[in-house]
């Protein structure tokens, strides 16, 4: 029986982690399936993304939390919004899921599985976060932006009705 050399594995190993060579001769490279791109500016593809957890929630008390924020007032008037979304986004992992609307100065963030105290942990990361970023106009940015959170989608009964209150009223 021949068995190779450390030596002559090795290369092999290495192809095949590089895609090429010796190691896949007679077959294609395979790479991991892609994830499907998702629009973060799409309001009704999150929409229905966020439907899917209040109908998980109904059915098994699955929890989700959704924090929504908004530029406000005078404050918000010279605030930087992508400088607050790219912050946020430093935060966040592929399991969140989040809509955003710079222009007018609107960010929704989905937890899911999250529970009420989870709030406080990221609003307490996002400050760090600014505070890293922005050290001097952190603070600022916080009071100039609104929030809420809402555990399991309560009192809004749909994800539109949802939407309706945390993208469009004033």
């Amino acid at each position: 029986m021949n068995t190779p050399r450390a030596s002559e594995v090795q290369p092999g190993l290495d192809a095949l982690y590089a895609g090429t060579g010796a190691g896949l001769a007679n077959h294609e490279a395979v790479s991991p399936p892609s994830s499907p791109v998702i629009d973060h500016e799409d309001r009704d593809a999150f929409g229905l993304r966020l439907q899917q957890h209040y109908h998980q929630y109904a059915v098994n008390d699955t929890p989700f939390l959704l924090i929504a924020m908004r530029g406000d007032g005078e404050a918000a008037r010279g605030l930087d919004f992508s400088l607050l979304y790219e912050c946020v986004q430093k935060l966040l992992t592929d399991q969140h899921d989040w809509l955003v609307d710079i222009e007018n100065k609107r960010l929704i963030v989905l937890l899911p599985s999250g529970l009420p105290r989870e709030a406080q942990r990221f609003f307490a990361r996002l400050r760090i976060r600014l505070l890293d970023t922005i050290p001097h106009q952190a603070e600022t940015y916080l009071y100039a932006i609104s929030a809420i959170t809402i555990a399991n989608g309560t009192p809004f009964q749909t994800a539109e009705e949802f939407l309706t209150v945390a993208l469009e009223e004033v």
